[in-house]
């Protein structure tokens, strides 16, 4: 008969239970601002998504539903970074700048819809380059701030 116990799995799920636990504890002793940089991970590519896809638009690679598709998705993480960086305890030298970038990043965001549904392809180079600037903008954030330039 076939049990946990004859192939070894308890020791597995114990030292699977032992990993996790350090994994939280490493987590519960992140600074505000730590735990901030980690929450906004998906920012940048989110930002590079977008300039990707606008340029492919400009292109003629990819329809305009798919500008709209990508923008609604990146919109929505926007919003849900932006609210985290609102609620953290991080130091305003960090959240706030933090909140700027992706509440300036879901404009261009919307920008780059409103652009490519008008077919104006020199709009949809201008919120390219307004997303390249925040994707500067966001690396020199989190290199000041011990992020990494991601």
């Amino acid at each position: 008969m076939w049990s946990f116990y004859s192939h070894g799995l308890l020791p597995l799920v114990r030292a699977a239970l032992v990993a996790a636990a350090g994994l939280w504890l490493a987590c519960s002793s992140q600074s505000p601002e730590e735990k901030l940089l980690d929450a906004v991970k998906p920012v940048p590519s989110w930002i590079a998504t977008l300039r990707m896809t606008g340029e492919r638009w400009d292109a003629n690679s990819v329809p305009t539903s798919f500008v709209h598709t990508t923008v609604k998705a990146a919109r929505k993480e926007f919003e849900k970074e932006a609210e985290e960086a609102t609620r953290s305890k991080a130091r305003p030298e960090l959240r706030i700048p933090l909140h700027q970038v992706m509440t300036e990043a879901a404009a261009a965001a919307d920008g780059l819809g409103r652009a490519a549904e008008a077919n104006d392809r020199p709009g949809v180079a201008r919120e390219v380059g307004r997303l390249a600037a925040l994707q500067g903008e966001l690396a020199a954030l989190r290199k000041r701030n011990g992020g990494g330039s991601q």
